[in-house]
């Protein structure tokens, strides 16, 4: 029983780590499509909206959430604006009938409601970040995707691009959050969370180090 229950262990993580690749692959592909239409989209006159309708994905490694960052800077520096729109509808913590019972579920994957609705409310978090980084709308959690396909075709009242001296930002690749506010009520803010700071070349490393030896 021992050696079952630890052969049924390795094949589940087996399965759990091949996933893990393909969900990372998958988020790595969409965003690099993404990228590529707002480079094109970057040489058109006039004004420039991307609309992304998808289920989500996700991005947890750091590699992706670098790239990620990089998209947001060349759609801000671009003009690009992307709206996002969750092909998914309106959801809820349930699962669907055709996995069985909730108890049968919870037996079964370990999976309640709860766990379900953060997985799907995670999914979403990129489109979340892509719409608020380039003043886009995200349309999520609604049924009604004709009319919310239609409100996304419409252009923001207003747009700004705001810059960030880096000038003591250390050059180490780490992530910083950032917070816009404005001094006026009733209005709705989208900005992007936060950037990675770029990293250093070898040889820009190399003469920080020997600076701080000589210090």
């Amino acid at each position: 029983m021992l050696a079952r229950n630890s052969d049924f262990a390795r094949l589940a993580l087996s399965a759990a780590t091949h996933a893990l690749a393909v969900g990372e692959e998958d988020a790595r592909q969409s965003l690099l499509s993404i990228g590529s239409v707002v480079s094109a989209m970057s040489k058109l006159p006039g004004q420039r909206t991307l609309i992304l309708v998808s289920p989500g994905f996700l991005s947890p490694s750091p590699d992706a959430m670098a790239f990620k960052s990089q998209v947001l800077d060349q759609a801000a520096g671009s003009n690009v604006v992307i709206n996002a729109l969750d092909a998914r509808g309106l959801y809820s913590g349930n699962a669907d009938a055709s996995l069985g019972s909730k108890s049968t579920i919870s037996d079964t994957f370990g999976q309640t409601s709860g766990d379900r609705l953060a997985a799907m409310e995670s999914s979403e978090n990129v489109m979340a970040e892509l719409a608020n980084g380039t003043g886009g709308t995200f349309f999520h959690n609604n049924n009604d995707l004709e009319n919310g396909l239609k409100s996304l075709t419409a252009a923001p009242d207003y747009l700004y691009l705001l810059q960030v001296s880096l000038k003591d930002v250390k050059p180490t690749g780490t992530y910083h959050r950032l917070q816009v506010k404005v001094d006026q009520h009733d209005v709705d803010v989208q900005a992007r969370r936060g950037y990675f700071a770029p990293k250093a070349t070898n040889r820009r490393q190399s003469r920080a180090t020997a600076e701080d030896q000589k210090n």
